[in-house]
């Protein structure tokens, strides 16, 4: 029957010109590039030709296949921790004991600066203290993030709200708060 799609023994047999929708035309290459697996593509990477079935599936590119074929994939993957230190506190045990040696160190040399932001966060999470929406120094409400500032450690209930970057630069320029 023309104008329509078939499926034979498994393999969706395509006669039918892509619909007008872009969304559906997105969805119309997915499926034209999946069920078509001689079709070739060519690696990012490598800079060789391969057939379909040789990348993995992408759900964000419009072919719906990842632009590095499977072996490039694999040995990038495999590579990736080697080449970012980010990743070196789950690898590096000497180095994952140096930073809990650090933070021992850091709370130890001001316990009472760790015990003013330990009661005051869990008040904060239970609910008894309300973070307002509104920085009490700039009095803007579109920032993300309004963070309590503590003056003196000791009264850890006695915090100004300000936002991520006024706390930044109040922090390192203490005049900042005229």
């Amino acid at each position: 029957m023309p104008g329509k799609d078939f499926i034979c023994s498994g393999k969706l047999l395509l006669n039918v010109p892509p619909p007008v929708s872009s969304q559906v035309v997105a969805v119309w290459e997915f499926v034209q590039n999946i069920y078509m697996k001689d079709k070739m593509k060519r690696c990012y990477r490598c800079k060789i030709d391969k057939k379909h079935k040789d990348f993995f599936v992408s759900k964000t590119s419009r072919d719906g296949l990842k632009t590095y074929c499977k072996t490039c994939t694999v040995e990038y993957n495999s590579s990736y921790g080697s080449q970012h230190k980010k990743n070196k506190y789950k690898t590096d045990e000497s180095f994952r004991e140096k930073k809990k040696k650090e933070v021992r160190d850091r709370r130890k040399k001001s316990p009472e600066k760790m015990r003013a932001r330990s009661v005051f966060s869990k008040h904060v999470v239970a609910g008894k203290i309300i973070r307002p929406k509104v920085c009490s120094h700039c009095k803007r409400s579109d920032k993300k993030r309004i963070e309590g500032h503590h003056e003196d450690y000791i009264k850890p209930f006695d915090v100004i709200w300000l936002c991520t970057s006024c706390h930044q630069k109040l922090h390192k320029n203490p005049s900042y708060r005229e």
